[in-house]
């Protein structure tokens, strides 16, 4: 079983690790502010959720549209209602599933199920906009010990 606490630290450290040496100051992007926490179940679940700001996610996804033939491409690139954005992403959630890929003690694992979850509100309390979620479940090898993941956004 991969400890939550490792895969959390195992995606922070090395990160901080390059920054340190570079003489880098972190700095955060205004739109992206990207957030994910995965939680692995004693039989080999995993529930991987992934939060955004909701327009960073549209922007960044649709690009990819033309490796889906099925999927409606929008014309134009005009900002949408908070409704329409969010009917937008969901139906882009095949889009994101392939986004996402974790290697487990070497093994490339695909999520089997996404959902996603549009913002409870516009804003924090802060008044920056509330991140929208796409919530990821699938199943590994309950004895697995190291994860890697790849995220190609």
């Amino acid at each position: 079983m991969i400890p939550d606490v490792l895969v959390r630290w195992g995606l922070v450290l090395p990160m901080l690790m390059c920054l340190a040496a570079s003489g880098a100051r972190p700095a955060a992007h205004d739109l992206e502010r990207t957030r994910v926490a995965i939680a692995f179940g004693a039989d080999g679940s995993f529930h991987l959720d992934l939060a955004n700001d909701p327009e960073w996610l549209l922007l960044r996804l649709e690009p990819f549209l033309a490796d889906y033939p099925g999927l409606p491409v929008r014309a134009g690139n005009t900002r949408l209602a908070p409704a329409d954005r969010d009917a937008r992403l969901a139906v882009l959630a095949p889009v994101m599933v392939d986004r996402i890929v974790l290697y487990v003690d070497g093994r490339e694992v695909r999520a089997s199920s996404v959902v996603y979850e549009p913002p409870a509100s516009a804003t924090e309390a802060d008044g920056t906009p509330m991140s929208a979620h796409y919530r990821l479940a699938g199943r590994v090898n309950p004895e697995a010990r190291m994860l890697r993941w790849f995220y190609g956004i």
